[in-house]
């Protein structure tokens, strides 16, 4: 059972609810508007796509928004739609996420706390199995056991592979990943490759510079607030490097 982000399970949400009920995007948009949002049509489509994870006020405001347009109230935890795992907060490591129900829970006015029962293990494997990734490591390091340092070390790059995307049949592309202009104006300003910066904000957040600053300013911010929380970001990578 794969982790979903919030804004993916908003959206597909949103985007089912509003099909089953006939109510257009531009509906949603005019009526978020009288409710005080400054949503535009382009907003309500990055939302149902999943490119804009909902603040707060957001999230209320959809649910008033679509249960005015439908005739039904929904409640908040309604626009989570049918995700069973959410992505965060994650306990110690992302491969253990919350349940929907611990969400469900917090959303209903519950004391927001975690216990071992609010989380999955989202990548389990055998633990046979991964003694034998720590053998191997073993084995090629041609002595005793491995410290505490590299059996850390090669647990982070057992991570690492685990979650990198696949290449499609084993294909790799010869080309550059491509990059923003937020992320090279955030490599100039640390003195490091916009590749490395791409990287560091995977390791960081799971998405990139971009991504993570319209989830943080919210789907209805504006240019200035998206920098403002770009500059908090790239003060982030700064404090990881150190």
């Amino acid at each position: 059972m794969e982790a979903v982000a919030y804004a993916e399970a908003v959206g597909t949400f949103l985007r089912r609810y509003r099909r089953q009920h006939g109510i257009t995007l531009e509906s949603v948009a005019q009526l978020g508007r009288e409710f005080g949002a400054t949503w535009s049509l382009s907003s309500v489509q990055a939302i149902e796509a999943g490119r804009a994870a909902p603040t707060l006020p957001t999230l209320l405001t959809l649910a008033l928004v679509l249960g005015r347009l439908s005739g039904e109230p929904l409640r908040l935890a309604d626009l989570l739609g049918a995700a069973e795992v959410l992505e965060r907060p994650y306990v110690g490591r992302p491969d253990q996420p919350v349940l929907r129900a611990w969400v469900d829970r917090a959303l209903s006015g519950a004391s927001v706390e975690l216990t071992d029962a609010d989380h999955k293990h989202v990548h389990d494997r055998p633990a046979d199995a991964w003694d034998a990734h720590q053998d191997n490591a073993v084995a090629q390091r041609g002595s005793g056991p491995l410290t505490a340092e590299e059996r850390h070390a090669h647990v982070n790059a057992r991570w690492e592979a685990m979650i990198e995307p696949p290449e499609a049949a084993g294909y790799r592309s010869a080309r550059r990943p491509r990059v923003s202009l937020a992320e090279s104006r955030a490599a100039k300003k640390l003195g490091i490759r916009p590749l490395e910066v791409q990287q560091r904000a995977v390791q960081l957040w799971g998405r990139s510079l971009e991504a993570e600053a319209l989830t943080r300013a919210g789907a209805d911010s504006t240019p200035q607030a998206r920098g403002r929380v770009t500059r908090v970001l790239v003060e982030e990578i700064l404090e990881s490097t150190k």
